[in-house]
Formats: structure tokens, C-alpha cells, sequence
């Protein structure tokens, strides 16, 4: 039988003690960085998980198009795309656009 460990602040439970430490470090204590989300600072990972378990359930919608992304980062990085914000741009033909992942696939064509 292992033994089990339970974050004292949350469902968290791992059979490694240092796992737990390193929960407890990464989710429960304040962060050095700012967490913000709709305009609110969190203090904590925990603090921000909780806000979009109860405000983000269904993921963060575009006001512009109402496509979906599951994190606010992806839904950030899409809004370039209606800002019509272009800062990739290819060094061989002048194409432009707002993904460096659409620039790396672009290229593929002049190879």
C-alpha cells in the first residue's frame, strides 16, 4: 500500500510527496507574475482555475465571429486576425500575415 497525499487547499491528491510540494508551490502560493482575466488580478494559479471553472466553462468566445477556443491565449492570438494586424512576413515574395505558423507553412511553397 502507497501512501497518498492531499493538498490541503484543494481535491489535489498525488502518492508522491514532492508532487504535492510542487502543486502546492505552482497553484497555492502567490504568483510572481500577474494572473488577470477579465480585468481581475488573481494572486494565485488556483485562484484563476476557479474563475474559469465558474466564468469560462464553455471556453472564451470571439465577440467578432463566435468561434470557440478552450484558452484565452489561443482567442487572443485569433483576434489578430479581424485586427488585420500582420507581423509575420515572408522574406521571399512579400506574403504577410498575423500566425507564425501560417508564415512556416507558407514557405513550404518556395522550397
Amino acid at each position: 500500500d502507497r501512501k497518498s497525499f492531499q493538498c490541503p487547499q484543494c481535491r489535489y491528491l498525488t502518492d508522491r510527496k514532492n508532487n504535492l510540494k510542487r502543486h502546492v508551490i505552482t497553484m497555492h502560493q502567490v504568483s510572481a507574475k500577474m494572473l488577470e482575466c477579465c480585468g481581475v488580478a488573481f494572486q494565485s494559479k488556483a485562484s484563476l482555475r476557479d474563475h474559469n471553472a465558474v466564468f469560462h466553462r464553455g471556453g472564451y468566445r470571439c465577440q467578432i465571429c463566435s468561434r470557440n477556443f478552450c484558452r484565452k491565449a489561443l482567442l487572443r492570438r485569433h483576434l489578430t486576425v479581424h485586427s488585420g494586424q500582420k507581423d509575420f512576413f515572408c522574406d521571399l515574395c512579400g506574403y504577410a500575415t498575423s500566425h507564425k505558423s501560417n508564415l512556416e507553412r507558407h514557405q513550404k511553397v518556395h522550397s
